[in-house]
């Protein structure tokens, strides 16, 4: 009878099972918030650091190029294929898909999935152009705008007028601000930011109208919409040209110097 009895005291009881599944219920219930916030914030440093490679690369391509750009071009000039020797990878300038894995994955936001069925990209998915797929777009008014051969700048091609281009494009990258926007989380592969359309945007940020870039025509009005990509929190990662990244709100990037023409507007601050 006593042997009996010390058997059955080494269970446990189902009052016991249920307090003790309670308990690893909260514990889960408490940390597992924290585990994806800390999986966010790795991802956001991961995101910050590619940003910070990629701009110290744009500064030694200056260096190296009499201080200036290369004009926004696609195919072998692409922008991130041009820089890819100067991150390591002369082969992928020629050769971008044989390995988006290596020295070029830094064109890669963590936060975003691959994806290769469209041009432009989502909230939470590169971008695709030709043979290239990234998740970060480039500030074009620091790049040349040389003319093509219909003899019109880029932005102009898109829908934009020779008014709106006057002033803004900086003639050399060695001698723009250091405050000034490279590059940012973004749908697409090129932005021409524009303070008046910063300042609709801001107004009207919401998640419901970030899931989605609704095609994101190539049209000067959507331009900086390419931007709005909600993929740490309502904000995006931005390098700039003098080296270093900042996490942004979506709210504040109107406070953005883009163009040599646009400055801070601290009026526009949303409370």
């Amino acid at each position: 009878m006593t042997r009996k009895c010390l058997l059955r005291s080494k269970g446990f009881t189902l009052i016991e099972l249920l307090v003790v599944i309670a308990i690893i219920a909260l514990l889960l219930a408490v940390l597992i918030p924290s585990l994806r916030k800390a999986r966010e914030s790795a991802k956001s440093l991961t995101c910050r650091s590619n940003l910070k490679q990629m701009t110290l690369a744009f500064s030694v391509y200056s260096q190296e190029n009499d201080g200036r750009m290369f004009s926004l071009a696609y195919g072998a000039d692409y922008w991130f294929r041009k820089i890819a020797p100067f991150l390591g990878d002369a082969y992928f300038q020629q050769n971008p898909t044989v390995d988006y894995t290596g020295v070029m994955q830094v064109s890669i936001c963590p936060s975003t999935k691959i994806q290769t069925s469209r041009e432009n990209g989502t909230y939470n998915t590169t971008w695709h152009y030709q043979d290239g797929i990234g998740s970060y777009g480039i500030n074009c008014w620091l790049l040349s705008d040389v003319p093509d051969s219909s003899g019109k700048t880029w932005y102009e091609k898109w829908g934009g007028g020779i008014g709106q281009t006057t002033g803004r494009y900086f003639e050399r990258y060695s001698i723009a601000r250091s405050d000034a926007g490279l590059l940012a989380d973004a749908f697409r592969m090129d932005v021409w930011p524009m303070p008046d359309q910063e300042i609709q945007l801001r107004l009207s940020t919401s998640k419901s109208e970030l899931k989605e870039p609704g095609g994101l025509p190539h049209n000067p009005n959507y331009f900086m919409r390419r931007y709005m990509a909600d993929r740490h929190g309502m904000a995006v990662n931005v390098g700039f040209v003098g080296g270093y990244v900042e996490k942004v709100n979506l709210v504040d990037l109107g406070l953005i110097s883009w163009s040599k023409r646009s400055f801070p507007r601290p009026d526009l601050i949303i409370p």
